[in-house]
């Protein structure tokens, strides 16, 4: 969701492809170096410069500084111009631009290696330097080939250089007679074999095709941001400009498709309130389909920023907006995810102390609608070019997002990089998600569902000129880790009732923390990303709250369980059957299958210390009266014996036989009969 303010000062979302890209870089040009059959090239040993020992000028202390030159080639091997390369002020006063780089470990190398990134051919002298600066061979390059035209490899041979170089430096064209040359990395080479730039692809990903999803989804307008609910069952999307998008010019509205016999049905628009006059898009939607994340603001203020919605039965309410502390945005675009604990936002922005455009950070849920302020996810991630369109996957690690900062296919590529810790700073390196999801053009917006079959992504490479949503399978190699999905409703316990509730876990060892919602109609969804143990908390106002733990054991594979609640009324008075406590026939004697049931009351009245409650046994009407009451006595004693043993106090328990004189259905049945022997408690006194 790339956003800009219009004449209005609304922000919404432009197109990428014109315009996210186009206004940073407007002489942006497309250079392609090597055919594909050489991208996957295995690494060969290059020493990339990675200390800044001189320069004359750059363009600013970010983009296009001298420091952009250090470690690898970030467009090679198919170079353009790049924020992400230097460049000289064109305003230099020195005689010639130059810039020096050295290497922090001394090299003995057969070649140099210069990544001219656009532009080439300025320059005029090159020096080889030891490490006390000693001239160990000056040359002047071949500039035959004349200045300008596609970016280029000047690869220079070192042979003659015996002794262990420490720097090389730069002399480029006088200060004057430059457009916008770039030089995007120096190294040494320190083998004989040609040194061919390569692109690092996450495995099994060059052989995958990619589905164009039929017209159901796309159509000659632009369909952009995809984004598929965990289950995979509901696709989202923003489509631009559409006839039937709300408001007099047809901003980008949202419009979604359901799946249906493996088919994704016509897409239909969404409507109000998600939709209004301005620019509306999703962003992301909880594993419950409860919850989503909106660009912009609404209301009166409508503006750049983050909304969030909650649905009612089928019904979308008003959307209210995201506070996000100390956050600044300098750029005219921005964008995020609500990853699936419900307390993580991952987003995209430009902000003072960026690496260069806009950044990736994070930010967590401090408490209802407020996160905390952004931190940005660090270097391995982040470049002086774009990184956008982020989404991390429901296992809380594996993140997917573009950029036009790391070696790609064209404008901008589709990277995975999976988070190695819990600083959120330390990440792999990013991989490249291969030639069938990135093209020459722009490729974004990639969104996978929780269990990783199938990623969504948006992608210029039509056959028209506008964007469209495309589906492919996912490679292990590319795929989240696996997850754990725990599902089901959350009932009244008296009545049986389905409620609304809210659904809280903390990991144990870790103390992260997830957050999720159970509507009276759909239940309640959770993703659990991680093994270990889980406490799980389900409140809904009027009731006790009930919780449980779950032990996840090493997951070999996404698995699901159904697990339901049912949540006591916080009143005295109500009666709660024990539908599942049962004896042996004609005695107190419990069955082993009742002993589940009377360790959740336990728990419960542990959990609610002042909470006492009366166990009442029951009867059918097949005995005398005293034979039944005497029964219904023992059993209800029973009971109470048990919780007592399991360190329930004696004085908050009290146990009465009431035989057949309360029955709740007749008797002239079998059904009837065993519906009337049961044992059940009543609250006697509250908290």
């Amino acid at each position: 969701m790339i956003l800009q303010k219009d004449a209005n000062g609304i922000s919404g979302l432009r197109s990428p492809l014109s315009d996210a890209l186009g206004l940073a870089l407007p002489w942006i040009l497309f250079v392609f170096l090597f055919g594909t059959g050489t991208y996957l090239l295995p690494a060969q040993n290059v020493v990339w410069a990675d200390t800044l020992i001189d320069f004359s000028s750059q363009k600013s202390d970010h983009v296009y500084s001298a420091e952009q030159a250090l470690g690898s080639p970030n467009r090679f091997p198919n170079p353009q111009f790049s924020t992400c390369a230097w460049s000289p002020d064109q305003q230099d006063t020195a005689p010639a631009p130059f810039i020096e780089v050295g290497f922090s470990t001394p090299v003995h190398a057969y070649k140099l290696i210069i990544a001219q990134n656009y532009d080439p051919g300025h320059i005029q002298t090159i020096r080889v330097r030891s490490k006390d600066k000693k001239d160990l061979m000056v040359v002047t390059p071949d500039r035959s080939d004349g200045i300008g035209g596609p970016g280029k490899l000047l690869l220079i041979d070192l042979k003659d250089v015996t002794e262990l170089i420490s720097g090389i430096r730069l002399e480029m064209d006088p200060a004057g007679n430059t457009a916008n040359y770039q030089i995007d990395a120096i190294g040494l080479q320190t083998d004989l074999e040609p040194y061919v730039p390569r692109i690092s692809i996450a495995e099994g990903m060059e052989d995958q095709v990619a589905e164009h999803l039929d017209e159901a989804i796309n159509t000659s307008w632009d369909e952009v941001y995809p984004i598929i609910s965990p289950d995979g069952g509901t696709l989202y999307f923003d489509r631009k400009g559409h006839p039937e998008n709300l408001g007099r010019t047809h901003k980008d509205d949202i419009w979604f498709s359901t799946l249906k016999d493996s088919i994704w049905q016509t897409a239909q628009n969404i409507g109000p309130p998600l939709n209004t006059e301005g620019f509306n898009y999703m962003c992301s939607i909880s594993p419950d389909g409860f919850y989503a994340v909106l660009g912009n603001t609404y209301g009166d203020d409508a503006g750049a920023g983050v909304s969030i919605s909650a649905k009612n039965g089928d019904q979308w309410l008003t959307p209210h907006t995201i506070e996000i502390r100390n956050m600044e945005n300098i750029s005219p675009y921005y964008e995020c995810s609500l990853v699936g604990d419900g307390r993580t936002l991952i987003m995209s922005l430009e902000q003072n102390g960026n690496y260069g455009l806009n950044d990736l950070y994070v930010s967590f849920s401090i408490h209802q609608g407020v996160f905390s302020e952004p931190q940005n996810l660090g270097p391995v991630v982040n470049t002086a070019g774009f990184e956008m369109t982020p989404f991390l996957a429901a296992d809380g690690r594996t993140l997917y997002f573009a950029s036009n900062g790391h070696p790609g296919y064209g404008n901008a590529d589709i990277f995975v990089t999976r988070r190695l810790d819990d600083s959120w700073t330390h990440w792999s390196e990013p991989l490249n998600l291969g030639p069938a999801v990135n093209s020459a053009d722009l490729d974004a917006y990639y969104t996978i569902d929780a269990k990783g079959v199938y990623a969504y992504f948006s992608s210029s490479n039509t056959i028209g000129t506008n964007l469209d949503i495309f589906r492919i399978p996912v490679t292990p190699a590319a795929k989240p880790e696996n997850v754990f999905w725990l599902f089901g409703l959350v009932s009244d316990r008296e009545n049986g009732k389905l409620i609304s509730a809210e659904i809280s876990y903390t990991v144990e060892k870790t103390g992260a923390k997830g957050l999720a919602h159970a509507s009276g109609a759909d239940g309640y969804a959770v993703i659990l990303p991680q093994p270990g143990n889980y406490s799980i908390a389900i409140e809904a106002p009027g009731y006790y709250t009930a919780d449980t733990l779950i032990d996840l054991a090493e997951l070999d594979s996404f698995e699901r369980k159904e697990q339901n609640f049912s949540l006591v009324p916080r009143r005295s008075g109500v009666v709660i059957e024990m539908k599942n406590v049962l004896f042996k026939v004609n005695t107190a004697i419990l069955l082993d299958s009742s002993f589940v049931e009377l360790d959740r009351i336990a728990h419960f009245l542990k959990s609610n210390e002042g909470v006492s409650i009366e166990i009442r046994g029951h009867t059918n009407n097949l005995c005398d009266d005293a034979y039944c009451n005497t029964l219904s006595k023992r059993r209800a004693e029973a009971v109470k014996d048990y919780l007592v043993g399991l360190g329930i106090a004696s004085d908050r328990l009290s146990a009465v036989g009431y035989g057949k004189t309360k029955p709740i259905t007749g008797n002239d049945t079998p059904e009837g009969r065993q519906k009337n022997q049961r044992v059940e408690f009543v609250i006697l006194s509250t908290d």
